[in-house]
Parts: structure tokens; C-alpha cells; sequence
């Protein structure tokens, strides 16, 4: 039997990974060792929709699992509310980078420097699960995969806060341009339909906003191109 040969789901999503394989983790070091590139998400603040749903009382202290952790700007904000946290991110570089910066209570992260989809959780662990700049960079074969495990891993009642590109932020392509190409771009920019097409089958999604557009000055992170959701 030739080894490329497809004979189960998982063997058809490991071959379309590697259509895509350019977004692997070394792309992403090399992202991540470019510390003074002007790229909005490389500073040193929490979202402003993670400050403002702590002070709401929208998410509380809790069990936490944070998809795509990039250097720990949002881990580094939940370990401060008292959560215990597991942040994970792809790129070698950018955990590297995020343990540079631990906070005094670093105890209560602990980075993961892998792919999500490798992960080994126990189902109902957490009393939230994060996504900040994950979800919009996952291949479109690859979100059933991204919704089983959000879906397994947190708790009933628990709290699913994404946080992904809108169509201003991506890169404009469909999921049939982005297999001819290949290539996934700046990432996939959602609409609102579109996100409650792909998570309203297993979630209720009670808000679905921009995130607001933040100054310098002020310390937390928005840009308006981007979705809050929960």
C-alpha cells in the first residue's frame, strides 16, 4: 500500500496539512524572532475584551486553556486574575519569548510549545478556553478538528472566548483559492454568518462583536478588524 494512500479522516487531514505546509512552526519563529517588527499584536497589553469581561464579571478566576499564546501578552493578564493557565503556542521562538516575561506568579502558566492538534487533555478540564489570533490562521479542513477539541476539552457552562480576524482583517480568499494557491495568506477573515455557521453547532454564542480600537496610550490591545466572540 503506497504510504500516501487515504484511507481514514485523519490520513485526509494529514495530507491537506501538507498543501499548507508553509505555515508550519518554523514560519512561525520566524515571525516571532522579528520582536521589533511593526506587527499590532507584538506589545506588551492584554486584550481589551479580556480586561473588560474580567471587570464585568462575564469570565471568572478560573481553569484556563489559551490556543495560540503567541509571547504570553493574554496568559500573562489570566495568571494575574488568579487563573491557572496552559498556553499553548506552535512557535519554539515565541514560548521562548513569552518565558522571558514571566510575572511574578508564573506558577500559573505553564507554555506549551506545541500544535494544538497534538494535544493530550482530559475531556471537561477547563472553565475557559482562549483564542486570540488562532482560530483565523487554522486551515478550512482543519476546523472540525478545532471545534471537537474546544468542544471536549472545557467544561459544561465553561467559557469559549475567540477572538479572529473579520474580513478586513484576512486576507480575502476563499476556501477553494486558498487550496489552488496553496496558501492561507495573512489568514481567513470571517464574517458573522460565517462564524455562527461554523460554531453554532455546538455553541451558543452570546455576543459577537468588534473589538474596540485602542490607542497607544491606553493599556490594553483592540483593533477594530477583529471579532470578539463568546
Amino acid at each position: 500500500m503506497p504510504d500516501d494512500m487515504i484511507v481514514t479522516t485523519d490520513d485526509l487531514l494529514a495530507m491537506l496539512d501538507t498543501f499548507l505546509a508553509d505555515r508550519q512552526g518554523q514560519w512561525w519563529d520566524t515571525l516571532f524572532s522579528r520582536r521589533n517588527t511593526p506587527i499590532p499584536f507584538f506589545v506588551e497589553k492584554p486584550d481589551e475584551n479580556l480586561v473588560q469581561m474580567f471587570a464585568s464579571g462575564a469570565l471568572r478566576s478560573g481553569k484556563t486553556l489559551e490556543l495560540g499564546c503567541g509571547h504570553g501578552r493574554n496568559a500573562r493578564y489570566f495568571a494575574d486574575q488568579d487563573c491557572e493557565i496552559d498556553a499553548v503556542d506552535f512557535s519554539r521562538v515565541a514560548i521562548e519569548w513569552a518565558t522571558e516575561f514571566a510575572p511574578l506568579n508564573s506558577h500559573k502558566i505553564n507554555y506549551i510549545h506545541d500544535s494544538i492538534y497534538n494535544l493530550i487533555l482530559k475531556a471537561a478540564t477547563y472553565d475557559i478556553v482562549y483564542d486570540s489570533g488562532c482560530f483565523h490562521h487554522q486551515a478550512p479542513h482543519r476546523r472540525g478538528s478545532y471545534l471537537d477539541l474546544v468542544a471536549t476539552v472545557i467544561k459544561p457552562g465553561g467559557s469559549f472566548v475567540l477572538v479572529c480576524f473579520s474580513p478586513e482583517g484576512g486576507g480575502g480568499l476563499t476556501d477553494r483559492q486558498i487550496y489552488e494557491k496553496p496558501w492561507l495568506g495573512s489568514g481567513i477573515g470571517y464574517s458573522e454568518e460565517q462564524l455562527s455557521k461554523i460554531f453554532l453547532p455546538k455553541f451558543v454564542i452570546n455576543e459577537c462583536r468588534r473589538m474596540r480600537e485602542t490607542g497607544q496610550a491606553e493599556p490594553v490591545f483592540g483593533k477594530a478588524f477583529l471579532w470578539v466572540s463568546r
